[in-house]
């Protein structure tokens, strides 16, 4: 909230509250010749060195330390409902991730891959029990973007001790 002046003697303090109108579309694709199954995308409020952010425990710290995070499921894009920004740019299997209220000013982007039945208990669980294994790619955001393009890599195959294979 931001004070609009000093209240007036025996007045109140009137406060306004700054909005985002900011609109950005994170489009995700495969870094290999692989489909997506499912991706969440992360938009944290602060500038983040990439190399800070490379697991889902990490990145799970850092939005756990009270950083403003925006989560969106990235989703395919069909026909018309591609925004007018990304025709062109667009290539088969990508999906994207939109943010209606993104923050002003530099940011940071985050994507992971969630793979399987994503309304079975098995993905959540491999997240839960092995985010310091499952790789998260991460990009900044410029104050001006309204897109971005992130392409994120396939998780390692995990043997039934939660090793990578």
């Amino acid at each position: 909230m931001v004070a609009r002046g000093p209240a007036p003697p025996g007045g109140d303090l009137q406060l306004a509250i700054p909005s985002a109108r900011r609109e950005l579309d994170i489009v995700v694709r495969s870094a290999v010749d692989a489909p997506l199954d499912g991706v969440s995308v992360a938009l944290l409020s602060e500038r983040y060195p990439p190399d800070r952010l490379r697991t889902v425990r990490d990145l799970d710290r850092v939005r756990f330390q009270g950083v403003g995070t925006q989560t969106r499921y990235a989703i395919p894009v069909v026909g018309e409902n591609a925004p007018k920004e990304l025709l062109g740019r667009l290539q088969s299997g990508d999906l994207i991730g939109h943010f209606e209220h993104a923050r002003a000013g530099a940011l940071t982007v985050c994507a992971y891959t969630l793979g399987g039945d994503l309304a079975s208990s098995g993905p959540w669980m491999r997240l839960r029990d092995h985010a310091d294994q499952l790789a998260v790619k991460c990009a900044p955001v410029e104050p001006d973007a309204r897109v971005v393009i992130l392409a994120v890599p396939p998780q390692p195959r995990l043997d039934e001790y939660g090793t990578a294979r």
